[in-house]
């Protein structure tokens, strides 16, 4: 290639516009098509041969149709110089574009030049040269439309401040916090979302009401987080430094979690009466009698309440339930008759369409519903054996038709079980000897019930079972004399016989469910009426003495003690420097009033602790009870 002059051919025809000298030596090729952008060995052969080639030739067409086209500079070239441009913008205040209608609301004027763009859209957020054919072209576009909608939407929603400002009324807070009070006390939770509804169409003039927005969630959130501490609080408070006394009972829960409910029993100054009320619902993890301590110790310690005024602990004896052992020895076929005897009609409204029908036509009385045993509440036996009793000849004669008529098993026990004389006898017993029992249970669960006198009962009733065991005589009070003439006399030796061992059994529990220090709550009849308002009053020293930790100065209590004469007013009297004349009594008395008498308020805490966890309609509200 050097004996030949590199320019010489791209000065010819057939090398001129594709052949130039290659920048860099690439492996000893120093010529270039600039056509096929390739290297080429600088020889003139090699150069004619590529001319030749298919690839060079389509290159070449290529290029000839790219020269007909204007070269990109000239779209490049502004048709006004940019010094021009600015000084056009400059010519017209960008303030006025800002008011008008077309403009107004997204123009604003950019708060940096960004590539000489001096207009700004508030809505798209993007930069705009500040001309007014380019600001009403974007005016037009899809972008700018679709965000104009969203910022009209935008609008619409409150602004930030005015969530933090106080939006409800106080008349509204005291709305919504006492029905939110009233639920915890009476309803089911869930109720509170017909019940805000209810109350707005009562009176649709009211502002404050029909501004309540409270649901069950917002009404669970009120009760946990502001009621529940709250009344805690007071009640903790209304304790203070009095004496206390804990009732307590341990269960397991369906979920197989160990519960143990607190219920405590003091003197509020603030009401001036004995409270007995719900303390605390804790779970544990063991039932064993030093958890049960350690939990409580540790509950009242974190409360605040001090250990040194606890006065006593009432328990309840798990293994001791009175009358159902008693039960046990009679004939274990009596259960059997008195279940399967609701069991009858419990699933079948024709049988009890066909029982209403006979009984109607036997006796002219309206039909009682038979009553169901249950397997927990072994009291309410005596109901459904009062039922049966008052049914027993037309319930006789309705399980021999339908033994006859039916061919049922069931039916033909039953029939032989009310054809049987002995059993009707069995069941005379049982319910008029259940009946005083259950009446005075009934008397323990009640609140308004007069300690000095339950504890006299339950003596009394002691002392009759025991006369009935000792003298063989009253046992033949409790039978039915039509019923001893229609028996032989081996019967009745066979029912004598286990009706004793009823009687024993029965005294032996009712023994146990006295407590070993009954002494102590015997001593409360000395603080009665009656003898705080006599003249010659009765000696108290044993009952002050026991209590000396509590009464404070033993001296004291008893020198109150005699010249009191009206026991309603020991608590208001003071001395001329200002202090309870009867401090020291009043202590004492109200010590032992606040003594537990009776565990009937824990079960019933855990009854509405089983509605509330373990019903199906509510089991979403179970981690709200603790």
């Amino acid at each position: 290639m050097s004996k030949k002059n590199k320019k010489e051919w791209e000065n010819e025809s057939c090398f001129a516009g594709w052949v130039k000298k290659a920048p860099v030596n690439a492996e000893n090729k120093n010529a270039y098509c600039t056509v096929c952008l390739v290297f080429l060995a600088a020889q003139r052969t090699n150069l004619l041969e590529h001319l030749q080639t298919k690839k060079h030739q389509a290159a070449i067409q290529m290029d000839k149709k790219a020269v007909t086209f204007q070269k990109i500079d000239k779209f490049t070239k502004p048709a006004l110089s940019q010094h021009r441009k600015i000084n056009k913008m400059s010519k017209k205040n960008k303030k006025e574009w800002e008011n008008e209608s077309c403009f107004a609301g997204w123009v604003k004027k950019a708060p940096v030049n960004a590539e000489n763009k001096n207009a700004y859209c508030t809505v798209c957020l993007v930069f705009l040269a500040a001309q007014r054919t380019n600001l009403l072209e974007h005016l037009q576009t899809k972008k700018h439309q679709a965000a104009i909608q969203m910022d009209k939407k935008a609008v619409t929603f409150q602004k930030i401040d005015k969530f933090t400002k106080p939006a409800l009324s106080q008349h509204r807070k005291i709305v919504e916090m006492t029905l939110a009070f009233f639920i915890a006390e009476h309803c089911s939770i869930r109720s509170i979302d017909h019940l805000s509804v209810l109350l707005k169409k009562l009176d649709l003039q009211s502002q404050v009401l029909n501004e309540v927005q409270l649901h069950r969630s917002k009404c669970t959130a009120l009760i946990k987080n502001n009621l529940s501490p709250r009344i805690l609080d007071d009640l903790l408070t209304n304790v203070g430094e009095s004496f206390y006394s804990l009732i307590v009972d341990e269960s397991t829960a369906v979920d197989k979690k160990k519960l143990l409910c607190l219920v405590i029993r003091y003197l509020s100054v603030k009401k001036g009466k004995m409270v007995t009320t719900f303390y605390r619902l804790i779970e544990m993890r063991s039932g064993t009698s030093d958890a049960i301590a350690s939990a409580i110790k540790t509950q009242l310690q974190t409360d605040g309440l001090k250990t040194d005024k606890l006065l006593s602990l009432g328990v309840d004896g798990a293994s001791v339930n009175v009358a159902e052992k008693a039960c046990k020895t009679l004939p274990r076929h009596l259960d059997y008759m008195v279940r399967e005897t609701h069991n009858w009609f419990s699933h079948s409204t024709k049988r009890q369409l066909e029982y209403e029908e006979l009984y109607t036509v036997i006796n002219d009385s309206k039909l009682k519903k038979l009553v169901k045993l249950s397997d927990t509440r072994w009291l309410v036996c005596e109901k459904a054996i009062s039922t049966i009793l008052d049914q027993y000849d037309p319930l006789k004669l309705l399980f021999q038709i339908a033994e006859s008529k039916e061919k049922c098993y069931t039916a033909s026990q039953l029939a032989a079980m009310y054809a049987s004389v002995d059993n009707r006898l069995f069941l005379t017993f049982i319910h008029s000897v259940l009946k005083p029992v259950i009446e005075l249970n009934t008397h323990f669960q009640s609140d308004k019930a007069d300690p000095i006198k339950l504890f006299i009962d339950l003596n009394d009733l002691f002392y009759s079972i025991l006369q009935k065991i000792v003298v063989p005589a009253q046992l033949e009070k409790v039978h039915c004399t039509k019923l001893n003439r229609a028996l032989r006399k081996e019967t009745i030796d066979y029912v004598k016989t286990r009706c004793r061992d009823f009687f024993i059994e029965l005294a032996i529990e009712l023994q146990k469910r006295l407590p070993s220090n009954i002494h102590v709550l015997e001593n409360i009849s000395l603080f009665s009426q009656e003898n705080a308002s006599c003249q010659i009053k009765p000696n108290i020293a044993k009952v002050v003495e026991f209590f000396k930790h509590v009464c404070g100065d033993v001296d004291e209590t008893i020198q109150q003690w005699n010249v009191l004469h009206r026991l309603e007013i020991m608590y208001k009297v003071k001395n001329a420097a200002g202090d309870r004349k009867f401090r020291h009594i009043c202590q004492l008395a109200f010590a032992l009033l606040s003594l537990p008498i009776s565990n009937a308020v824990v079960e019933r805490v855990f009854s509405v602790v089983n509605i509330i966890r373990f019903n199906a309609e509510t089991i979403q509200l179970r981690r709200y009870v603790l």
